[in-house]
């Protein structure tokens, strides 16, 4: 089995004359591996959650010893909590994991070459952590605090800007004030549905930093503007979250969705 990728075992090497193989990869990982071969109830059921540590035991050992099954699987679980499609953007939570889930997600994308999990999981974590969070790293009583990779840092940093930028130009362009005599030609309302733009745009600018990066959010549209202009609103809202999912590789240095996923 592992012929090509580790030296064969001598004759001292042996456990009740089986040869033993010494893997420098964890205990934890191999076990939850051994089990998934072992016990097919272990492995994903439907839509149920499972552990981090399941997950990224499944890509790594998936990854390196070509169990293209559990890579399969892996991925699987993977992209349905970071999506590389935009119609699985608004999927549910299906990793069990602490707030450190996030940086986890991003190392194990860059350890196992699952690059499409990137993306979407770059945008999240830069709405989700503060700079503070970047530089000292994140953790919980299940793990050591982790910190990303300085590449990861970096493109953190970049894709907070441009995400930042990008809204305002596309999800929330809808709020700018300049813009209201090209969008909403038809209002029937114009000083109660500008009032109702100002009070959203207030509302956003007053939020905590973070919240300000939120590009893909969904709207309560359960405010008092007009028939048509609501109609024109929620329309720029969903092109600007599809225009934003389009580039979103480029804000974090990465190829575009048809690169990363011809795997």
């Amino acid at each position: 089995m592992f012929k090509f990728a580790l030296p064969q075992p001598t004759s001292k090497n042996k456990l009740e004359e089986c040869p033993i193989v010494r893997l420098p990869d964890s205990a934890e990982d191999w076990t939850h591996v051994l089990r998934a071969l072992c016990d097919r109830s272990y492995q994903f059921d439907g839509d149920e959650s499972q552990s981090f540590s399941v997950v990224a035991a499944f890509a790594r050992l998936g990854t390196k010893y070509e169990f293209r099954q559990l890579r399969t699987e892996a991925v699987k679980r993977l992209t349905f909590e970071f999506p590389s499609q935009f119609n699985r953007l608004d999927s549910g939570i299906h990793i069990i994991g602490a707030n450190d889930l996030v940086f986890r997600a991003i190392t194990l994308a860059r350890e196992t070459n699952m690059l499409f999990v990137l993306p979407c999981a770059m945008a999240i974590c830069c709405q989700s952590y503060t700079i503070r969070d970047l530089l000292n790293g994140v953790g919980s009583p299940d793990y050591p605090y982790i910190v990303l990779s300085t590449e990861d840092q970096r493109a953190y940093l970049s894709g907070w800007y441009d995400l930042i930028h990008m809204q305002a130009k596309e999800t929330f362009k809808w709020l700018d004030p300049h813009m209201r005599d090209t969008l909403f030609p038809d209002c029937v309302s114009r000083a109660r549905c500008t009032k109702a733009r100002a009070r959203v745009l207030y509302s956003i600018g007053m939020s905590h930093p973070i919240s300000l990066c939120n590009p893909f959010s969904r709207f309560d549209w359960e405010m008092v503007m007009c028939v048509n202009c609501t109609i024109v609103s929620k329309v720029q809202h969903a092109r600007g979250r599809k225009n934003i999912w389009i580039d979103l590789p480029s804000f974090f240095g990465l190829p575009g969705w048809d690169e990363l996923l011809k795997e």
